[in-house]
This record gives C-alpha cells, structure tokens and sequence, in this order.
C-alpha cells in the first residue's frame, strides 16, 4: 500500500484569489501586472493567473522609529525636495509685508 502525497496548495491562482487574500480589487492586481511589479500568466487567451508567491512577495513593511529606516529609507524619496527642521525655521528672515499704495491694488 503506497502513501498518497498531499496535494500541494495552488501556486497559481486567479486574478480575484489574488485580490482577495490581500485586501484589494482585481483591478489594483491588473495595475501591478501591468506595471511589471507582478508578473502574470495566461492560459488561453483569456484566462489570467498569478503567482501567489510572487503576489506574497511584493508586501513590504513599513518602517517604524527606532529602527533606523525613515524616510531615507524609501524609494520614492524626491532628491530635489529639502527637508527643513521646525527649529531651523525659527532662523530664517521673515518677509516684509508690502506697504504704500502698492499693496492695495488688484490683480
């Protein structure tokens, strides 16, 4: 008498499983697909399936204080924004307000 093997869980499943098991639509699934973050498979011509481990895989933490991974940490940091401390405001000049009859004309 042989010992029948367990039947592995599906790798693959459908667009709606996917979105399920995570919380989201079926179309947030699609934008990832088709921004190359998640690759999907067809079978047919329009039968679409998707790695759940693939799918898995795209969950990231989210950084927390104390561990060193902050803002500088992201991806999506914009190189040509300055970040500025509330106590270094406190240094800048402040600007004048206009005065004179110029102040109170229309645009």
């Amino acid at each position: 008498m042989s010992t029948a093997e367990p039947n592995p869980p599906p790798r693959h499943a459908s667009l709606a499983v996917g979105a399920r098991r995570h919380g989201v639509s079926t179309r947030t699934v699609r934008r990832l697909i088709a921004s190359g973050d998640l690759r999907g498979y067809r079978l047919g011509p329009r039968l679409i399936r998707v790695d759940l481990d693939e799918l898995d895989a795209l969950l990231r933490p989210i950084p927390t204080a104390g561990t060193g991974e902050g803002r500088a940490a992201s991806r999506h940091r914009n190189p040509d924004v300055i970040r500025v401390r509330p106590e270094d405001l406190e240094q800048l000049p402040r600007p004048t307000p206009p005065t004179g009859a110029d102040s109170h004309q229309a645009a």
